[in-house]
């Protein structure tokens, strides 16, 4: 953008570039806070968050733990039945797991199943926004592939 070089163009220029970059400076904070959604009453719940919920140990034991805790439904192992199931739930700020919802399931128990082994899930370390524990939402997808 070239700018021209009267002195009253040059302010208005910089005047709008302000207002412009004040409004953006507005609609990104006020961004921040609508991460925040309401559920269940007044509890809030984050979508986004400073550092992100983690199980105990972090990815490699959580796909430790799945791996020893989760049993292939027969049903689905009869039918052969593969692929992805996807869960999300709420990571309280208390580091338990709550309303686990399959968001993309599997026929022959898949989803059951890894619903059963998430809820068993040890405490998580929660999330944290603004140097404060908060519920958050977390989606995991689980693969069942047979051997």
């Amino acid at each position: 953008m070239m700018l021209s070089p009267n002195k009253t163009s040059g302010k208005n220029v910089q005047i709008t570039f302000s207002a412009l970059m004040l409004a953006a400076f507005i609609l990104f904070q006020s961004n921040i806070h609508v991460t925040a959604q309401s559920r269940k009453g007044e509890k809030k719940i984050f979508t986004m968050v400073d550092q992100t919920a983690e199980f105990p140990g972090g990815m490699s034991e959580m796909r430790t733990y799945l791996a020893k805790s989760i049993h292939y439904p027969d049903s689905a192992k009869k039918n052969n039945i593969q692929g992805k199931v996807v869960l999300q739930f709420i990571v309280n700020k208390d580091g338990s797991i709550s309303d686990v919802d399959i968001m993309h399931n599997l026929a022959g128990g898949c989803g059951a199943e890894a619903r059963r082994v998430v809820l068993a899930m040890p405490k998580w370390k929660p999330g944290m926004m603004n140097g404060q524990a908060v519920d958050m939402y977390y989606t995991l997808p689980i693969y069942f592939k047979t051997r």
